[in-house]
């Protein structure tokens, strides 16, 4: 028997004319969604932002500052990256099935021809147990790259979305999870290019009960565990 939460998280899209100077590491406080609940989330620049729980199974971010690259015929090159790391718990009864990031956002490139100026972003998930163990090889990470070198009229949206399916063979009901984003803007002269994150950013999570073999490998998993302590 499955249960799905589903939906978009959105968050804030923040248009600076300046590129913002990146934030020390942050830390950020634990908190719990509908199925889950998350503990020692930090990034390494505040790019991503507070985590907060949306009405389903999802984790949205608000950025402490914004996340963009911008490039014209004075700088340019720019590029602004960021680490989120977090553990996530699902409730009692509950097993991690997927894992999904979504990132969206705008760009604008103003050139005479394609190719004069570009914007890409690049993004990676990987998951692991809380001890740092991976999980099956080859279903424990995902990426993606968006990129775009002709002009735009205006800004346009670009949007991205990565999965990664946790085996059935994989009992899991904690995860740490890890998010990279980078995202790079590149103009010649005459020329300049901006792409910006946080119109949409989120963490998906799919939730299933266990059918009841997984049930008794919890338990004994967790007998094992209290033995251990005594």
């Amino acid at each position: 028997m499955k249960r799905y939460r589903e939906g978009l998280a959105f968050g804030v899209l923040v248009s600076l004319v300046i590129v913002a100077p990146a934030l020390a590491e942050i830390s950020y406080p634990d908190g719990a969604g509908m199925d889950f609940t998350w503990q020692n989330a930090e990034d390494d620049n505040g790019y991503f932002g507070m985590p907060v729980a949306s009405t389903s199974s999802n984790l949205i971010y608000f950025p402490l500052s914004s996340f963009l690259a911008e490039a014209d015929g004075v700088q340019q090159s720019d590029t602004a990256a960021d680490q989120l790391r977090m553990d996530i718990t699902a409730n009692s009864g509950l097993l991690f099935e997927s894992v999904t990031f979504v990132a969206q956002g705008t760009y604008e490139i103003v050139a005479g021809q394609i190719g004069d100026a570009s914007v890409e972003a690049a993004g990676n998930v990987t998951l692991s147990t809380l001890a740092g163990q991976p999980l099956d090889a080859g279903a424990d990470s995902a990426s993606y790259v968006f990129f775009a070198d002709a002009p735009t009229t205006g800004s346009v949206a670009w949007g991205e979305t990565l999965s990664v399916t946790i085996p059935f063979s994989n009992v899991v009901s904690s995860l740490h999870v890890v998010a990279d984003q980078r995202n790079t803007a590149i103009a010649a002269d005459g020329t300049s290019s901006i792409l910006t994150n946080f119109q949409i950013i989120g963490i998906e999570l799919g939730v299933r009960i266990p059918e009841p073999a997984s049930l008794t490998l919890l338990l004994v998993g967790g007998l094992f565990v209290i033995r251990r302590q005594r």
